[in-house]
């Protein structure tokens, strides 16, 4: 869903964060902090995700805005 409202309004990148506690998969802690399309998300095991897709998933997904 927060794909879509992004993409609705032109936003093209996000920055991956996650939840920052104990409970917080090794899998996105790497991912969190870095900046990525909507066009090329990040692949976890071998699925292509995008933050709270996966299974109890509580990261989230910051809109980057270019300022060009």
């Amino acid at each position: 869903m927060t794909a879509e409202r992004h993409q609705s309004i032109g936003i093209e990148k996000f920055e991956w964060y996650d939840s920052a506690d104990e409970r917080v998969r090794d899998t996105h802690k790497r991912l969190s902090g870095k900046v990525f399309s909507y066009d090329d998300p990040p692949t976890v095991n071998g699925r292509v995700v995008l933050p709270d897709e996966d299974y109890r998933c509580r990261c989230v997904a910051i809109p980057v805005f270019d300022d060009d």
